[in-house]
């Protein structure tokens, strides 16, 4: 059979492009060759996007997050991630943000796999008073309480987010001191919503502390504010410390801390501090107790 030039081309194409996508891969696995999740005590053998893609508008998250993983570690937080990158569209009002049929997809996903982590739309005007106080903020002139927005959150959602958390502190931790943080270390996260203004004003002071600064971009995109994080590494001799604040549009901020287990040798830690090398299989208590409420996009709203 005699193929026409043009599908030989196209075939030709294709088979270079995936062919430059493997070497691209071997190369990166080859500078990599550990896993940055799990103490480096594991070889890599792919690649794993943190953030994870499904956070931003159309899966186009920033360039340069790609991270060095095993098999284990990329799978073992799938409902995890998948719930944070839920929560990011979520709480997320920036309507340059709005992606509503990743949102919808990520909707199905959280009932099919979380069901009793989905939040519940609040229609109580006694609801809605108790969360504009619990969030700090006043109702927006002529808006009518009826039509603000608003979902209570399961305490359940506390201990998925903050593991989702703390791969991303992982990620970060790879990415400005070129090692995976070690098993023994210590850590910790902690998340609140933009609309929170409460734990905003305090994420705000940190933020001011922290010496560095990068915002996520991404070629041929205008990328906007949909991640970006401010950090500080301490070692030089002195315990090791990594910590990052990072912020998702105007949806989720949240706080990493990584630390030499030598820190704790006054006290132990309490359960808010998880070890490294047991973070994804680790049972998280939940941080707080009251429920959360929080924003609802529009596109949640059907």
């Amino acid at each position: 059979m005699i193929i026409p030039a043009s599908r030989r081309g196209r075939s030709s194409g294709s088979e270079d492009r995936l062919g430059q996508a493997k070497q691209r891969r071997a190369r990166f696995l080859e500078a990599h060759p550990w896993c940055c999740f799990c103490g480096g005590r594991v070889a890599s053998d792919t690649i794993d996007h943190v953030p994870n893609r499904a956070c931003f508008h159309g899966r186009n998250g920033p360039d340069g997050f790609e991270f060095p993983a095993c098999q284990k570690c990329q799978n073992a937080l799938r409902q995890e991630e998948q719930f944070f990158a839920f929560m990011c569209h979520l709480s997320d009002r920036d309507k340059r943000n709005d992606d509503s049929e990743s949102s919808k997809k990520l909707i199905r996903g959280v009932v099919n796999n979380l069901p009793d982590l989905v939040p519940r739309i609040v229609r109580s005007s006694i609801e809605r008073r108790k969360g504009l106080h619990h969030l700090g903020i006043e109702r927006p002139t002529g808006l009518p309480l009826s039509e603000f927005p608003m979902v209570e959150l399961p305490v359940g959602v506390d201990p998925v987010i903050r593991k989702a958390t703390i791969k991303i502190g992982l990620a970060l931790y790879y990415r400005h001191k070129s090692v995976a943080a070690p098993s023994t270390h210590m850590a910790a996260a902690f998340w609140a919503q933009y609309s929170d203004k409460n734990s905003m004003s305090r994420f705000a002071q940190v933020i001011r502390d922290l010496p560095n600064f990068q915002q996520g971009k991404r070629r041929n995109l205008e990328f906007g504010n949909r991640f970006s994080y401010a950090w500080n590494v301490q070692d030089d001799g002195e315990p090791d410390i990594f910590f990052a604040v990072s912020k998702f549009g105007n949806g989720l901020m949240i706080c990493n801390i990584l630390a030499e287990d030598r820190v704790f040798l006054d006290e132990e830690p309490d359960s808010s501090w998880i070890s490294v090398g047991d973070f994804s299989s680790a049972t998280y208590p939940p941080a707080w107790e009251a429920m959360g409420a929080g924003w609802v996009g529009s596109q949640f709203q059907s």
